[in-house]
């Protein structure tokens, strides 16, 4: 009867394997579930009043950065210039 021995040990071995399979299906359920509570809370949040703000800020720091590259820009010019007067004979 090694036959039915071996049978039984493949029929353990795979219901061992059907039960771990099992369980982490489980926990992934467990752990879905989880995550839809956080995006159903995140959810019923009301909406943030902060852009106007935001987009305020964004086009000041953007104006700021244009008048610094323009006065860069003014500066390398007169560096040429005087570069370009200096080497003229």
């Amino acid at each position: 009867m090694p036959e039915l021995e071996d049978r039984i040990s493949r029929l353990d071995q795979r219901l061992e394997v059907l039960i771990a399979g099992m369980s982490r299906l489980n926990d992934y359920q467990r752990e879905l579930g989880a995550m839809l509570a956080e995006l159903k809370a995140w959810l019923e949040q009301p909406p943030s009043n902060d852009l106007p703000e935001l987009l305020r800020s964004l086009v000041a720091t953007i104006d700021s950065t244009n008048d610094a590259v323009d006065a860069l820009r003014e500066a390398v010019m007169a560096g040429f210039e005087r570069i370009e007067k200096a080497l003229s004979p």
